[in-house]
Protein backbone atom coordinates (compact mmCIF):
# COMPACT_ATOMS: atom_id res chain seq x y z
CA UNK A 1 0.00 0.00 0.00
CA UNK A 2 0.82 3.13 -1.31
CA UNK A 3 0.33 6.35 1.59
CA UNK A 4 0.73 10.34 0.65
CA UNK A 5 1.33 13.00 2.63
CA UNK A 6 -1.41 15.66 2.93
CA UNK A 7 -1.24 19.85 3.15
CA UNK A 8 -3.56 22.51 3.97
CA UNK A 9 -4.36 25.17 1.54
CA UNK A 10 -1.05 27.20 2.08
CA UNK A 11 1.25 24.10 1.19
CA UNK A 12 2.00 23.16 5.00
CA UNK A 13 2.29 19.91 6.16
CA UNK A 14 -0.69 18.21 8.24
CA UNK A 15 -0.38 14.90 10.61
CA UNK A 16 -2.75 13.07 7.75
CA UNK A 17 -2.01 10.79 4.98
CA UNK A 18 -4.07 9.47 2.01
CA UNK A 19 -4.06 5.89 0.78
CA UNK A 20 -3.05 5.96 -3.43
CA UNK A 21 -6.50 5.79 -5.04
CA UNK A 22 -8.71 7.09 -2.35
CA UNK A 23 -10.74 9.87 -1.84
CA UNK A 24 -8.65 13.46 -0.78
CA UNK A 25 -11.24 15.24 1.98
CA UNK A 26 -12.07 18.39 1.22
CA UNK A 27 -9.47 21.39 2.26
CA UNK A 28 -6.38 18.93 2.17
CA UNK A 29 -4.22 18.38 -0.85
CA UNK A 30 -1.39 16.18 -1.90
CA UNK A 31 1.77 16.79 -4.18
CA UNK A 32 2.86 15.81 -7.31
CA UNK A 33 5.93 16.68 -8.81
CA UNK A 34 7.45 16.95 -12.62
CA UNK A 35 10.63 18.05 -14.04
CA UNK A 36 11.23 19.30 -17.25
CA UNK A 37 14.85 18.00 -18.88
CA UNK A 38 16.64 20.29 -21.28
CA UNK A 39 19.75 19.70 -23.24
CA UNK A 40 22.54 22.31 -24.22
CA UNK A 41 20.56 21.80 -27.46
CA UNK A 42 17.53 22.98 -26.10
CA UNK A 43 15.54 19.87 -26.67
CA UNK A 44 13.63 18.21 -23.79
CA UNK A 45 13.86 15.11 -22.35
CA UNK A 46 10.47 12.98 -22.47
CA UNK A 47 10.04 9.07 -21.71
CA UNK A 48 7.19 6.43 -22.80
CA UNK A 49 4.74 5.43 -20.23
CA UNK A 50 4.82 1.38 -20.31
CA UNK A 51 1.83 -0.34 -21.72
CA UNK A 52 0.14 -0.91 -18.68
CA UNK A 53 0.46 3.04 -17.89
CA UNK A 54 -0.96 3.83 -21.42
CA UNK A 55 1.80 4.08 -23.55
CA UNK A 56 1.98 7.83 -23.86
CA UNK A 57 4.34 10.44 -23.83
CA UNK A 58 4.66 12.36 -20.57
CA UNK A 59 7.77 13.79 -18.72
CA UNK A 60 9.31 12.51 -15.91
CA UNK A 61 7.51 12.90 -12.53
CA UNK A 62 5.21 11.25 -9.40
CA UNK A 63 4.24 11.44 -5.95
CA UNK A 64 6.58 12.12 -2.90
CA UNK A 65 6.73 8.98 -0.72
CA UNK A 66 5.15 9.15 2.78
CA UNK A 67 7.80 11.67 4.51
CA UNK A 68 9.71 12.80 1.76
CA UNK A 69 10.05 16.89 0.54
CA UNK A 70 8.68 17.76 -2.88
CA UNK A 71 12.85 18.13 -4.17
CA UNK A 72 13.33 14.54 -2.39
CA UNK A 73 10.32 12.83 -4.19
CA UNK A 74 11.55 14.22 -7.81
CA UNK A 75 14.95 13.37 -7.02
CA UNK A 76 13.98 9.18 -6.61
CA UNK A 77 11.57 9.66 -9.41
CA UNK A 78 14.28 10.95 -11.83
CA UNK A 79 16.13 7.39 -10.04
CA UNK A 80 13.91 4.93 -10.26
CA UNK A 81 12.53 5.87 -13.54
CA UNK A 82 15.41 6.71 -15.72
CA UNK A 83 17.84 4.95 -13.41
CA UNK A 84 19.98 8.63 -13.06
CA UNK A 85 21.24 10.50 -10.52
CA UNK A 86 21.06 14.00 -9.59
CA UNK A 87 22.11 16.35 -6.67
CA UNK A 88 19.73 18.68 -4.88
CA UNK A 89 20.97 21.47 -5.90
CA UNK A 90 21.01 20.84 -9.85
CA UNK A 91 17.07 20.82 -9.31
CA UNK A 92 15.39 24.17 -10.28
CA UNK A 93 11.67 24.58 -8.34
CA UNK A 94 10.24 26.95 -10.81
CA UNK A 95 6.50 27.16 -10.24
CA UNK A 96 3.92 25.59 -7.79
CA UNK A 97 0.81 25.39 -8.98
CA UNK A 98 -3.08 24.77 -7.73
CA UNK A 99 -5.50 22.64 -9.12
CA UNK A 100 -8.15 20.01 -8.15
CA UNK A 101 -7.30 18.80 -4.74
CA UNK A 102 -3.24 18.68 -5.89
CA UNK A 103 -0.07 21.05 -5.50
CA UNK A 104 1.66 20.70 -8.73
CA UNK A 105 5.97 21.44 -8.54
CA UNK A 106 7.45 21.97 -11.30
CA UNK A 107 11.11 21.70 -11.78
CA UNK A 108 13.77 22.42 -14.35
CA UNK A 109 17.18 20.38 -14.47
CA UNK A 110 19.31 21.41 -17.23
CA UNK A 111 21.97 18.67 -17.96
CA UNK A 112 23.19 16.90 -20.93
CA UNK A 113 22.70 13.16 -20.58
CA UNK A 114 23.79 10.13 -22.95
CA UNK A 115 19.85 8.14 -23.00
CA UNK A 116 21.95 5.07 -23.78
CA UNK A 117 23.56 5.52 -20.00
CA UNK A 118 19.68 5.63 -18.66
CA UNK A 119 18.57 2.55 -16.87
CA UNK A 120 14.81 2.76 -17.38
CA UNK A 121 12.43 1.53 -15.03
CA UNK A 122 10.27 -1.43 -17.26
CA UNK A 123 6.99 -1.06 -15.59
CA UNK A 124 6.92 2.58 -15.47
CA UNK A 125 9.10 3.56 -19.30
CA UNK A 126 9.64 1.95 -22.07
CA UNK A 127 11.16 4.85 -24.07
CA UNK A 128 12.96 7.99 -23.81
CA UNK A 129 13.69 10.66 -26.35
CA UNK A 130 15.30 13.97 -26.77
CA UNK A 131 12.87 15.69 -28.95
CA UNK A 132 12.71 19.73 -29.75
CA UNK A 133 10.14 21.93 -28.54
CA UNK A 134 8.05 21.95 -31.76
CA UNK A 135 8.44 17.97 -31.47
CA UNK A 136 6.76 17.47 -28.16
CA UNK A 137 4.03 20.77 -29.43
CA UNK A 138 2.91 18.44 -32.23
CA UNK A 139 2.84 15.31 -29.67
CA UNK A 140 0.00 17.81 -27.78
CA UNK A 141 -1.64 18.50 -30.73
CA UNK A 142 -2.31 15.44 -31.62
CA UNK A 143 -3.39 14.09 -28.41
CA UNK A 144 -0.38 11.32 -27.83
CA UNK A 145 0.69 13.45 -24.84
CA UNK A 146 -0.62 12.79 -21.19
CA UNK A 147 -3.41 14.97 -20.76
CA UNK A 148 -2.68 16.24 -17.06
CA UNK A 149 0.78 16.74 -18.46
CA UNK A 150 -0.47 19.44 -21.50
CA UNK A 151 -1.20 21.79 -18.83
CA UNK A 152 1.94 21.52 -16.71
CA UNK A 153 4.08 21.29 -20.06
CA UNK A 154 2.46 24.78 -20.59
CA UNK A 155 3.06 26.03 -17.38
CA UNK A 156 7.22 25.49 -17.74
CA UNK A 157 6.96 26.74 -21.64
CA UNK A 158 5.70 30.40 -19.74
CA UNK A 159 8.30 30.08 -17.46
CA UNK A 160 10.99 29.63 -19.81
CA UNK A 161 10.00 32.25 -22.65
CA UNK A 162 9.77 34.67 -19.78
CA UNK A 163 13.19 33.71 -18.78
CA UNK A 164 14.21 33.79 -22.61
CA UNK A 165 13.20 36.91 -23.38
CA UNK A 166 13.35 39.08 -20.62
CA UNK A 167 16.39 36.84 -18.53
CA UNK A 168 14.14 36.27 -15.78
CA UNK A 169 13.25 33.52 -13.46
CA UNK A 170 11.49 35.05 -10.78
CA UNK A 171 11.99 34.24 -6.93
CA UNK A 172 12.79 29.91 -7.53
CA UNK A 173 13.89 28.29 -4.89
CA UNK A 174 17.92 28.08 -4.15
CA UNK A 175 19.59 25.58 -1.90
CA UNK A 176 23.26 25.88 -0.55
CA UNK A 177 25.05 23.18 1.72
CA UNK A 178 23.38 24.90 4.83
CA UNK A 179 20.44 27.29 3.60
CA UNK A 180 17.11 27.05 1.51
CA UNK A 181 16.34 30.68 -0.27
CA UNK A 182 12.53 30.72 -1.05
CA UNK A 183 9.84 33.18 -1.37
CA UNK A 184 8.43 34.82 1.33
CA UNK A 185 4.91 34.10 2.50
CA UNK A 186 2.39 36.00 4.10
CA UNK A 187 2.40 33.31 7.49
CA UNK A 188 6.47 34.26 7.77
CA UNK A 189 5.62 37.18 9.26
CA UNK A 190 5.69 36.36 12.79
CA UNK A 191 9.29 34.71 12.77
CA UNK A 192 10.73 37.91 10.16
CA UNK A 193 9.50 40.27 12.94
CA UNK A 194 11.09 38.29 15.87
CA UNK A 195 14.30 37.07 14.32
CA UNK A 196 15.37 40.39 12.29
CA UNK A 197 12.67 43.14 11.59
CA UNK A 198 12.34 44.48 15.11
CA UNK A 199 15.79 44.91 16.31
CA UNK A 200 17.07 48.41 16.07
CA UNK A 201 20.91 46.83 15.57
CA UNK A 202 19.76 45.38 12.40
CA UNK A 203 17.62 48.35 11.17
CA UNK A 204 20.91 50.76 11.71
CA UNK A 205 22.36 49.92 8.38
CA UNK A 206 19.62 49.38 5.96
CA UNK A 207 17.31 52.15 4.59
CA UNK A 208 13.89 51.06 7.13
CA UNK A 209 12.64 51.81 10.50
CA UNK A 210 12.40 48.92 13.36
CA UNK A 211 9.06 47.44 12.52
CA UNK A 212 7.17 48.14 16.17
CA UNK A 213 4.71 45.02 15.87
CA UNK A 214 4.06 41.80 13.89
CA UNK A 215 1.18 43.57 12.31
CA UNK A 216 3.23 45.68 10.36
CA UNK A 217 5.47 43.28 9.61
CA UNK A 218 2.41 40.99 7.69
CA UNK A 219 1.14 44.07 5.97
CA UNK A 220 4.40 44.40 4.21
CA UNK A 221 4.86 40.66 3.35
CA UNK A 222 1.19 41.08 1.69
CA UNK A 223 3.32 43.62 -0.19
CA UNK A 224 5.90 41.60 -0.78
CA UNK A 225 3.60 38.54 -1.77
CA UNK A 226 1.88 40.31 -4.14
CA UNK A 227 4.85 41.57 -6.24
CA UNK A 228 5.89 37.90 -7.04
CA UNK A 229 2.87 37.90 -9.04
CA UNK A 230 4.77 40.67 -11.56
CA UNK A 231 7.98 40.68 -13.73
CA UNK A 232 11.60 40.57 -12.57
CA UNK A 233 11.23 40.41 -8.37
CA UNK A 234 14.06 38.71 -6.81
CA UNK A 235 13.50 38.56 -3.48
CA UNK A 236 14.57 35.44 -0.74
CA UNK A 237 13.93 34.55 2.45
CA UNK A 238 16.66 32.78 3.67
CA UNK A 239 16.33 29.53 6.17
CA UNK A 240 18.59 26.83 7.53
CA UNK A 241 18.14 23.67 6.29
CA UNK A 242 18.01 21.59 9.03
CA UNK A 243 15.47 23.13 10.47
CA UNK A 244 13.77 26.05 8.67
CA UNK A 245 14.14 28.86 11.08
CA UNK A 246 14.16 32.13 8.23
CA UNK A 247 17.17 33.65 9.70
CA UNK A 248 16.78 37.27 6.69
CA UNK A 249 16.77 38.06 3.11
CA UNK A 250 18.67 38.63 0.30
CA UNK A 251 17.22 40.26 -3.24
CA UNK A 252 17.66 42.04 -6.34
CA UNK A 253 17.01 45.62 -4.82
CA UNK A 254 17.79 47.61 -8.67
CA UNK A 255 17.75 45.57 -11.75
CA UNK A 256 18.80 47.04 -14.78
CA UNK A 257 17.71 44.34 -18.05
CA UNK A 258 19.71 46.84 -20.51
CA UNK A 259 22.69 47.12 -18.91
CA UNK A 260 22.32 42.91 -17.61
CA UNK A 261 23.15 44.97 -14.38
CA UNK A 262 22.24 43.96 -10.40
CA UNK A 263 22.34 45.66 -7.42
CA UNK A 264 22.07 43.22 -3.87
CA UNK A 265 20.98 44.09 -0.75
CA UNK A 266 20.74 41.34 2.38
CA UNK A 267 19.65 41.96 6.07
CA UNK A 268 20.40 39.15 8.89
CA UNK A 269 19.45 38.77 12.69
CA UNK A 270 22.04 39.76 14.81
CA UNK A 271 22.41 36.00 16.46
CA UNK A 272 22.91 34.80 12.86
CA UNK A 273 25.59 37.08 12.28
CA UNK A 274 29.27 35.66 11.58
CA UNK A 275 28.74 32.29 11.25
CA UNK A 276 29.18 32.35 6.64
CA UNK A 277 25.11 31.60 6.56
CA UNK A 278 25.14 35.80 4.46
CA UNK A 279 28.09 35.32 2.54
CA UNK A 280 26.56 31.26 1.49
CA UNK A 281 23.65 32.83 0.26
CA UNK A 282 25.65 36.09 -1.18
CA UNK A 283 27.74 33.34 -3.04
CA UNK A 284 24.65 31.44 -4.87
CA UNK A 285 22.30 34.58 -5.50
CA UNK A 286 25.52 35.99 -7.58
CA UNK A 287 25.62 32.75 -9.22
CA UNK A 288 21.93 32.07 -9.92
CA UNK A 289 22.13 35.69 -11.60
CA UNK A 290 24.99 35.41 -13.94
CA UNK A 291 24.91 31.59 -15.12
CA UNK A 292 20.70 31.22 -15.03
CA UNK A 293 19.19 35.17 -15.43
CA UNK A 294 22.10 35.84 -17.81
CA UNK A 295 23.38 39.05 -16.17
CA UNK A 296 27.11 40.11 -16.25
CA UNK A 297 27.63 42.37 -13.82
CA UNK A 298 26.28 42.22 -10.12
CA UNK A 299 26.76 45.24 -7.39
CA UNK A 300 26.34 45.48 -4.12
CA UNK A 301 26.97 48.43 -1.58
CA UNK A 302 27.65 48.94 2.24
CA UNK A 303 28.18 52.12 4.57
CA UNK A 304 31.73 52.02 6.15
CA UNK A 305 29.82 52.00 9.38
CA UNK A 306 28.98 48.81 8.59
CA UNK A 307 32.25 47.22 7.81
CA UNK A 308 31.50 43.68 8.33
CA UNK A 309 28.27 43.96 5.49
CA UNK A 310 31.76 44.82 2.78
CA UNK A 311 33.61 41.70 4.32
CA UNK A 312 31.10 39.72 3.40
CA UNK A 313 31.11 40.93 -0.11
CA UNK A 314 34.68 40.29 -0.43
CA UNK A 315 34.45 36.43 1.04
CA UNK A 316 31.87 35.80 -1.76
CA UNK A 317 34.24 36.64 -4.30
CA UNK A 318 33.31 40.54 -4.92
CA UNK A 319 35.87 43.07 -5.92
CA UNK A 320 36.02 46.22 -4.32
CA UNK A 321 34.81 48.94 -6.46
CA UNK A 322 35.70 52.08 -4.14
CA UNK A 323 34.18 54.36 -1.33
CA UNK A 324 31.92 57.24 -2.29
CA UNK A 325 32.31 59.76 0.51
CA UNK A 326 29.22 61.26 1.87
CA UNK A 327 27.45 59.89 -1.08
CA UNK A 328 24.18 58.71 1.37
CA UNK A 329 22.25 60.26 3.31
CA UNK A 330 20.71 58.13 6.53
CA UNK A 331 17.01 57.73 7.61
CA UNK A 332 18.10 60.42 10.53
CA UNK A 333 19.34 63.00 7.32
CA UNK A 334 23.07 62.59 8.06
CA UNK A 335 25.26 61.73 5.07
CA UNK A 336 27.80 58.81 5.49
CA UNK A 337 30.39 57.61 3.42
CA UNK A 338 29.12 54.40 0.63
CA UNK A 339 31.30 51.61 -0.02
CA UNK A 340 30.73 49.22 -2.89
CA UNK A 341 32.05 45.67 -4.32
CA UNK A 342 31.39 44.51 -7.88
CA UNK A 343 31.46 41.21 -9.43
CA UNK A 344 31.35 40.66 -13.24
CA UNK A 345 30.70 37.74 -15.13
CA UNK A 346 34.30 37.60 -17.11
CA UNK A 347 35.47 36.57 -13.35
CA UNK A 348 32.86 34.09 -12.48
CA UNK A 349 34.07 31.12 -13.84
CA UNK A 350 37.92 32.06 -12.47
CA UNK A 351 36.14 32.27 -8.67
CA UNK A 352 33.92 29.27 -9.05
CA UNK A 353 36.93 27.35 -10.55
CA UNK A 354 39.33 28.38 -7.68
CA UNK A 355 36.61 27.55 -4.91
CA UNK A 356 35.94 24.29 -6.72
CA UNK A 357 39.99 23.96 -6.38
CA UNK A 358 39.44 24.59 -2.96
CA UNK A 359 36.58 22.53 -2.24
CA UNK A 360 38.80 19.52 -3.37
CA UNK A 361 41.94 20.93 -1.36
CA UNK A 362 39.93 20.20 2.22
Amino acid sequence: MEYFNLYDENKKLTDKKVLRGDKVEPGFYYIVVVVLIENNQGKFLIQKRSEQKGNIWALTGGHPKLGETSKEGIITEIEEELGMRVASNELFLIKTIRFDNKFADLYYLKKDIDIEDLKLQDEEVSEVRWVTPEYLDDLIKNNLFHRSHMKIYQEFKDVLNRKRNVNDFGTITLETDRLILRRFKVSDYHDMYENWAKDEDVARYVTWYKHQNEEETKELLKLWVKEYEGPCKYDWLVEIKTNHEPIGSIGVVNLSKSSLRAEIGYVYGKKYWHQGYATEALKKVISFLIEEVGLELIVAEYLLSNPNSGKVMAKAGMRKGGILPKWHINKDGFREDLGFYIYNKDEHEIFKNSEELKNENK
